[in-house]
């Protein structure tokens, strides 16, 4: 399976306040979604491969793509029971911290 593909045109982006936490979220197929990560035009296959992950992990996945970068988003609901510990060696749980999750 691999993450769904969208034009950045297609999403409304929105900001989901959470405390101190401020972050990025959108909806599609009436899903809501965080923004995970968000990468240069350049490192398409790196956005892949973190998607690709995160479907692994069970979570759902949608890359939005526009000329100059690629974002990364994951079903906010499934983030959350996620549950990563902040000293976890897991790569996702990695990732989420550096994207402030």
């Amino acid at each position: 399976m691999l993450p769904v593909v969208v034009s950045e045109d297609a999403i409304d982006p929105f900001n989901i306040s959470g405390g101190t936490v401020i972050a990025q979220g959108m909806y599609f197929a009436s899903t809501p979604y965080q923004l995970v990560s968000v990468f240069s035009s350049t490192k398409k296959l790196l956005a892949h491969a973190l998607g690709c992950r995160l479907l692994r992990k069970g979570l759902k996945v949608v890359i939005s793509e526009s000329e100059n970068h690629y974002r990364v988003w994951a079903d906010r609901q499934a983030l959350v029971q996620l549950k990563c510990n902040p000293q976890s060696q897991d790569a996702i749980c990695q990732e989420l911290s550096r994207s402030g999750f």
